[in-house]
């Protein structure tokens, strides 16, 4: 079950925070903690105060939203939409520690000086893991045109791939509630009340005097205006309780007969009146006030003009405040109408699939990452990219830095790339006091195979070699070469000095492939050209590992051209026995030979392996040769948009990774935090 519910308007007047003060009454309800946090807000937010005040919510306002609209509205004008994102799931990561359920309301695109559509509240939703829950405006529409309106939002939020609650459509005329059906939709009727403005809110904002009042300004609501420019005949025809009377200061006879025909309400009915205009009543019309007994009609006095005071009226904002109790009554009995307790509890129980987007992910191991600080060693200094990418993971506290090379060197050369290099730890192998006790130990690593001293003081004066023994002996947590340099180099090492860990004879590789909601690993798509079954189980095997140091439990799908006993070959077969070596360990849920669509299709998997707990769940797919593995993780990368992050390399007793000579520098940043992340497995 989810644990956060996102609402947000889809159109204009659709009234989503009046759906949201009702849901969040249900939630009360449902669990013990509930929190507010809206993306964008301010310490000014009448809203958030709202929801602390009515609800008792023992929380600083600051706390309870991501960032203000004049910052995000900067950085979004800058391009950096990444970073508006970015700052909000921070905020809201720390938010919702404290919580076991957190509603978010999003905004409107009128909220942002820049013009944000939809989309971003349903990136929002996507990346904060939450349900959504669109708000559509159904006032004044046909019965037709609301199931029109919400059949598109429904097939545009499954386009989307975000978890969909409901979509709610509010001020929906009583008599179609009826007459509207659909699951994935509830309909909220139209309740004038809750678009309409108290007397005090027009009292405060036309700075008017309280002549009479015989009730609360602030429970009493207005639902028009009307301009006392008629016969009592007239008006009478046209007014009802909820309406405010204007009348100018002038007009002394139209206000008296209001009043008198008010005294016999067959006659008349009326909200209040606002007196406008400069100057004051005449003494004689104010004598006469006096001596009519029991005036229950409210009257307010301003000095403003009457059409100016309509114009006026007429562009103040509806929304509620905190001391409107009797709207948010409303706004909470709306929701229950349509919204029993029960129902609501039963689609949050809903089973879910869990959604990572890649947002989510870069996120989750940059902040793991910061949480563990560990030293990666790149030895190829001498490149721009590993420079940028360097001083971004430093500066930014992500991860500990060491470069290999002359010191004066790389800052001038960072400093001409308008780089800070000064936090970074660099180490130059040619003067290092590291270099002798390397010497020594390589050549006790190495000397059964004919190393001699020498020989180890002339590998030492290769960088990857240098870095590679840095790892070994501790004064680094891992190491990522490969800018410059071949897979061949940068492995070698690797295989020579820190080699391969307990039961596991080689090393392999995977990509985590960052797709719209899910991230999934691909392997062996960079080493191994032709494992046989052994060798092809213990990639799955090292494959599980590496998933659980990510926060992902491993459902792993052996492939094949072949789901089940559905084709036959010696490659059908060499997985049907690899699969049978990992399903030795119980701990391993593994499931195989597997087509693509039957291992992550839940349809096909359903169909063609209707027992299995992997079939169209799968999260690891282990291929079965390179030739497979590498053009699957580049067909799917180039065809769907996918971020494919690695090749990551597993099956070492200390984490060294392998960069493509193509990378760029977020690539270097990601394949960095891995191996960060590898590290700090590996010291527990």
């Amino acid at each position: 079950m989810k644990n956060s519910l996102y609402i947000s308007s889809s159109e204009k007047s659709a009234g989503s925070f009046i759906t949201a003060i009702g849901i969040f009454h249900h939630l009360k309800k449902l669990f013990k903690r509930v929190g507010f946090f809206r993306p964008i807000g301010s310490e000014y937010s009448s809203k958030i105060e709202l929801i602390n005040d009515y609800f008792g919510l023992d929380e600083d306002i600051h706390n309870c939203y991501g960032m203000s609209k004049d910052e995000a509205s900067r950085l979004i004008s800058e391009g950096k939409m990444n970073d508006v994102s970015e700052i909000i799931l921070q905020k809201y990561s720390k938010y919702k520690k404290n919580y076991d359920f957190v509603l978010l309301h999003g905004f409107n695109s009128s909220t942002l000086d820049s013009n944000i559509s939809k989309d971003f509240n349903i990136s929002l939703a996507k990346n904060l893991n939450a349900l959504f829950m669109p708000v559509l405006n159904g006032h004044d529409k046909t019965i037709s045109r609301i199931k029109q309106s919400v059949q598109l939002e429904k097939d545009y939020i499954q386009k989307s791939k975000v978890s969909h609650l409901w979509t709610a459509i509010t001020r929906v005329d009583k008599k179609n509630l009826s007459k509207l059906s659909d699951d994935g939709a509830l309909f909220l009727r139209e309740c004038p009340t809750l678009g309409s403005l108290s007397l005090e809110t027009i009292r405060e904002k036309l700075d008017c005097d309280i002549v009479s009042a015989h009730t609360s300004l602030i429970e009493h609501y207005i639902d028009k205006r009307i301009i006392a420019d008629m016969s009592i005949d007239m008006l009478s025809e046209k007014l009802t309780e909820d309406d405010l009377i204007i009348v100018s200061k002038n007009n002394s006879d139209t206000l008296l007969s209001l009043l008198y025909a008010q005294n016999s309400r067959d006659v008349l009915k009326i909200g209040a009146i606002l007196l406008v205009g400069d100057g004051e009543l005449p003494k004689q019309t104010m004598q006469i006030l006096k001596g009519i007994n029991n005036i229950d009609t409210i009257i307010l006095d301003t000095k403003i003009n009457a059409y100016e005071v309509a114009e006026k009226i007429e562009s103040l904002d509806v929304r509620m405040s905190k001391q409107e109790k009797a709207k948010i009554k409303y706004a909470i009995e709306l929701v229950q109408e349509q919204i029993p307790l029960e129902v609501l509890k039963d689609k949050l129980n809903v089973s879910y699939e869990d959604i990572m987007t890649p947002f989510m992910f870069e996120h989750y191991i940059f902040q793991k990452a910061k949480e563990n600080m560990k030293n990666i060693v790149l030895p190829e200094s001498n490149d721009d990219r590993i420079l940028q990418a360097s001083c971004f993971l430093q500066n930014k506290n992500i991860v500990n830095i060491t470069l290999l090379g002359d010191k004066d060197e790389i800052i001038n050369k960072s400093k001409s790339l308008g780089l800070d290099a000064s936090k970074i730890n660099i180490v130059n192998p040619k003067t290092s006091k590291l270099k002798k006790p390397m010497v020594d130990e390589l050549y006790k690593l190495r000397k059964h195979k004919g190393l001699t001293k020498d020989n180890a003081i002339d590998l030492l004066e290769d960088m990857t070699y240098f870095a590679t023994m840095m790892v070994q002996m501790g004064y680094a947590d891992g190491m990522v070469s490969g800018a410059i340099h071949t897979t061949a180099n940068t492995i070698r090492p690797a295989l020579q000095i820190i080699k391969c860990e307990d039961n596991i004879d080689i090393v392999s590789s995977v990509f985590f492939m960052c797709m719209d909601t899910k991230v999934l690993m691909f392997g062996d798509c960079a080493i191994n050209q032709n494992p046989d079954a052994k060798a092809l189980a213990q990639i799955a095997i090292s494959s599980a590992k590496l998933s659980k140091q990510f926060g992902f439990e491993p459902k792993i799908a052996m492939m094949s051209y072949s789901s089940g006993g559905s084709g036959a070959g010696k490659d059908v077969e060499k997985v049907q026995e690899a699969t049978k070596i990992v399903q030795k360990n119980k701990d391993i849920l593994v499931e195989g030979p597997l087509q693509y669509d039957s291992a992550i299709d839940k349809k096909v998997g359903k169909l063609k392996m209707p027992d299995s707990k992997v079939a169209g769940v799968a999260n690891v797919l282990i291929f079965p040769d390179l030739n497979t593995g590498n053009n699957t993780y580049k067909a799917v990368q180039r065809s769907s948009n996918t971020i494919a992050i690695g090749p990551i390399l597993q099956g070492l007793r200390k984490p060294v990774n392998d960069l493509s000579r193509g990378c760029n520098k977020d690539d270097i940043i990601n394949t960095v935090v891995i191996t960060a992340l590898q590290a700090v497995s590996n010291s527990l």
